[in-house]
């Protein structure tokens, strides 16, 4: 694979949205996770859920719950964008209690914030698998391919882009992910239906145009050389209107599909 296409690739992934993990629903989640501990302060997290981070804190400290006053103390930086003063909290509170999620969670948001892709990926991993979060799966595994390690971010993006309703978003990815992993054929399977709804999409359409391509590397595929005649067709056609880069590259790729017999 090109390069050049490796950088357009990994470039076009969305900056990390510290907005997501701060919405009502994310929050709620984890005062949840909070309140399933047998232990836990259930008056510190029903403070929490009020909005005042502060006093929540100080009222689990009060209960003796550490491990939640350092984590709400640490959320309540981290909602300031005090990071390092936030990560001191979240590393706390996982020192005191390795398996409590939210903390991790927000730990992770916090490396991802700082460009520590492969550390947060591993904790943004591990609070999205129980139970299933496709929204913390896509982040983690768009945290693996920004680290570099693009089959690692296989298993998250196949969880996040096989939940009910995904975001399409999880779909380019995964298609990325497995394009970068040496996955021709599952990158054009998965970034086909992906293309039907955002045609536009130039760097989706490279890596479709390209994945195509060398599926059919050394031989013809039979099975899907109909199919992708007609693809490569429209695809080529859609990224010269749009003048994006690799034209020639292009041009050769959708030459050598059609001329297979």
């Amino acid at each position: 694979m090109p390069s050049d296409m490796t950088v357009l690739l990994l470039g076009s992934l969305p900056n990390f949205d510290r907005k997501a993990l701060l919405s009502p629903a994310a929050l709620a989640a984890a005062y949840t996770s909070a309140d399933g501990r047998p232990s836990g302060s259930k008056a510190a997290t029903k403070e929490a859920r009020s909005g005042d981070l502060g006093s929540a804190a100080m009222t689990a400290l009060g209960d003796g719950d550490q491990v939640l006053a350092m984590f709400l103390k640490g959320l309540e930086l981290y909602q300031g964008t005090q990071l390092d003063k936030a990560a001191m909290q979240f590393q706390n509170s996982m020192q005191a209690a390795p398996t409590f999620t939210p903390s991790r969670l927000y730990m992770g948001a916090v490396l991802a914030e700082a460009n520590k892709h492969k550390e947060a990926a591993g904790l943004l991993q591990s609070a999205a698998t129980t139970p299933p979060n496709a929204s913390l799966a896509l982040m983690a595994g768009e945290e693996w391919l920004k680290a570099g390690q693009p089959q690692l971010a296989v298993t998250p993006l196949e969880l996040a882009a096989q939940q009910p309703n995904a975001d399409a978003r999880a779909q380019r990815s995964l298609g990325v992910a497995y394009i970068l992993s040496g996955r021709a054929s599952d990158a054009a399977t998965t970034l086909s239906p992906y293309l039907d709804g955002h045609p536009t999409d130039t760097t989706a359409l490279l890596a479709a145009l390209y994945s195509t391509y060398a599926r059919h590397l050394p031989a013809a595929q039979s099975a899907t050389l109909t199919v992708d005649r007609t693809n490569m067709a429209k695809w080529s056609k859609a990224y010269a209107a749009a003048k994006a880069p690799l034209q020639s590259l292009v041009t050769a790729w959708a030459k050598y599909v059609q001329e297979l017999k």
